[in-house]
């Protein structure tokens, strides 16, 4: 037996009648092995459930084999809505859950004064979130992200926490089915599934489903740009200074792209410039040196558009592994700029900016003035506009805030020489930040740049 939605990821998903997904594979890999086929089912009778979590009420009833999976329970509500820290914030709350679900059985005994509603799928329960029958929906982190991309609800609801409790996905097998039981749980004592454990690498093809109308509104029309600007490039071929900054546009077009799915970026791109080139000004850098790193200073972060969201975007503290998966947008970044030729201070601002003083940085470890001065000034700035803003995990500092943390970290992860230029002008970055704080609509920045290039 599955469940009810069509998407309940990285378990299974359903396309043209087929299924695939991570229950689905082991299964077929059980079915090899002791020769029976397995149906899949979604309603009536059933014999082995691929998506259990073991507790005591089921016990009387169902055999556990050993978890394949373990995920931990997360809260989803209208985009409009405030993030929660812990359990204790949905206290006296109308909270949905899935029916049948241990979770009921978790929230009931934690939470005495809410009032917990069973829905039959992950679907209904978003319905019931946007019709304001509930206030929150609580369900498993991986599974709740693919079903609202799925059913293409990015904009309207969010993940707003995820609790510390973890759980373990086994197969449930009924106990009238002992011989099946036993047999079943024999074979997977002997897989090596669970180091499939919050495994995020099979997430990264997990939106199966494609909002096609999204894709067309900005695929065309950037086709049809870089077609318009091949063509004013080979007009301008008399005018190198022209072709030069078609270029650029081009670029900043593609960091715009990068930055769509990104709802707290405000105008990041745009201050980073503008703190770079002051920063440049300050530190004597030469006026080429100085034009380049403002232009390239929007593409530091461009890697991340291979980094899935479900990482960049998680309200709570990073895993290991999951920091380690967002430490690759450098290198991602850097073979992009690489390919495109945009030249030493592009592939330096991209790969290094993440590097520290004091060597304890990444990707290389560089340290003092190994670290190429671009990427020097690009990561002071780029530090000090990251904290004047809200994040996921934490609220926005007040410059003040911003300006003690960057002190401090003076010799450690920025260039002295660099803080003591950044302290002295302090007041000049702040105005900067608070004239250019408003947030930027994206996508009308997008056709605005294709408008005016054309």
């Amino acid at each position: 037996k599955l469940g009810k939605d069509k998407f309940m990821l990285p378990f299974y998903y359903e396309q043209k009648g087929i299924y695939q997904g991570l229950t689905v594979n082991i299964t077929k890999e059980l079915e090899q092995i002791i020769g029976v086929p397995f149906v899949f089912i979604k309603n009536g009778e059933y014999d082995m459930e691929g998506i259990a979590i073991e507790n005591s009420e089921g016990k009387s009833k169902i055999n556990y084999t050993k978890p394949y999976y373990e995920m931990k329970l997360s809260v989803a509500n209208r985009k409009s809505d405030g993030f929660i820290q812990n359990i204790s914030d949905l206290d006296k709350a109308k909270i949905l859950v899935l029916k049948g679900d241990y979770s009921y059985t978790y929230l009931k005994n934690i939470l005495k004064n809410s009032q917990i509603i069973e829905v039959e799928s992950y679907e209904e329960g978003l319905e019931k979130l946007l019709s304001q029958d509930g206030e929150y929906l609580v369900g498993y982190f991986n599974i709740l992200t693919g079903v609202i991309s799925n059913n293409f609800l990015d904009d309207k609801i969010k993940v707003a926490g995820i609790l510390n409790d973890s759980f373990g996905v086994s197969f449930g097998i009924s106990k009238e089915q002992k011989e099946l039981s036993n047999l079943i749980e024999t074979i997977l004592e002997s897989f090596t599934v669970d180091k499939t454990v919050i495994d995020n690498n099979l997430l990264k093809n997990s939106i199966v489903a494609q909002n096609y109308k999204l894709i067309l509104k900005i695929s065309i029309p950037v086709v049809i740009f870089i077609f318009i600007l091949i063509i004013l490039i080979v007009k301008s071929e008399k005018n190198r200074k022209k072709a030069e900054e078609l270029s650029f546009s081009l670029i900043e077009v593609l960091e715009m792209a990068n930055q769509l799915n990104d709802e707290d970026t405000g105008d990041h791109v745009k201050r980073l410039g503008m703190y770079s080139t002051l920063l440049s000004e300050k530190a004597n850098v030469p006026t080429e040196s100085r034009e380049n790193i403002k232009r390239f200073s929007s593409l530091h972060d461009i890697g991340k558009v291979a980094i899935p969201s479900e990482i960049l975007k998680k309200p709570s503290k990073l895993t290991e592994d999951e920091f380690n998966k967002v430490k690759e947008h450098v290198n991602i970044g850097y073979d992009l700029v690489k390919k495109l030729k945009l030249g030493k201070v592009a592939e330096n601002i991209v790969r290094y900016h993440h590097e520290k003083w004091d060597g304890s940085g990444y990707p290389l470890g560089l340290k003092g003035e190994n670290i190429p001065l671009e990427a020097r000034i690009v990561a002071v700035v780029d530090v000090y506009d990251a904290l004047r803003q809200k994040k996921f995990h934490r609220g926005a500092l007040s410059h003040l805030e911003a300006l003690t943390m960057i002190e401090n970290e003076k010799g450690k992860s920025f260039d002295p020489e660099l803080v003591d230029i950044f302290v002295a002008n302090n007041k000049e970055f702040e105005k900067i930040y608070e004239e250019n704080k408003e947030s930027l609509d994206l996508a009308t920045e997008f056709y605005s740049a294709i408008k005016n290039n054309k």
